[in-house]
């Protein structure tokens, strides 16, 4: 194994040489190779600069600004007032919210942190809550083309199976230029009486 890396060793250093304009080396030693070379103290020096950029910016504070849009892209806003209007009083509409403020892990499993960041760094387009205790009763996911996408098809998978697991519907709804306020009144209904009462777990939020 160790006359493997020598061999690999070498042959980057003479990479290194080339790339670097060192004088090649001398091969006719069995030494092991030398950590010191020229070489690749050059490439170090090259490697700590290309991952140290901030070196050459100035000592400033990040700086946010408001974006000039609204809360909701064109289709999003088209949406919400054809939901709005369906909706009437029954329900609160919230939008663009966390997996994770309605989801948790519960259980203690390997790579809890992957799985936990899976519902913290997604968001759900609409949903629908009761008006007395803002339980939420309908996640409703609003689908253009970009869902055609592998990672977005991967993502809508996981929201999918996780909604069914947890006994939450969730209407998938494909981007119109025009919605039909009684076809998505029906829509929302027969989702609606799909739903089921969340597991007696202990939420850590009380």
């Amino acid at each position: 194994m160790f006359d493997l890396f020598r061999t690999l060793f070498r042959v980057f250093m003479r990479q290194l040489r080339s790339l670097f304009g060192v004088a090649p080396e001398d091969t006719s030693s069995s030494a092991p190779p030398d950590l010191d070379d020229p070489a690749l103290a050059r490439f170090r020096q090259v490697i700590r600069q290309a991952e140290l950029p901030s070196e050459a910016m100035p000592a400033l504070p990040p700086i946010y600004e408001q974006r000039k849009g609204g809360l909701f892209s064109y289709q999003e806003r088209l949406f919400y007032r054809t939901l709005q209007e369906v909706v009437d009083n029954q329900y609160q509409i919230f939008a663009k919210v966390r997996m994770a403020d309605i989801l948790w892990l519960s259980n203690e499993i390997q790579d809890r942190k992957y799985h936990n960041n899976q519902i913290l760094c997604k968001h759900l387009d609409f949903v629908l809550c009761d008006k007395s205790d803002i339980k939420p009763v309908l996640i409703i996911e609003l689908d253009d083309s970009s869902h055609r996408r592998y990672d977005r098809r991967e993502s809508d998978e996981f929201k999918d199976r996780v909604f069914e697991m947890v006994g939450l519907p969730l209407l998938r709804v494909q981007v119109e230029q025009t919605y039909s306020t009684e076809k998505l009144k029906a829509q929302i209904q027969e989702k609606l009486s799909l739903q089921k009462e969340p597991a007696d777990a202990d939420d850590p939020r009380g």
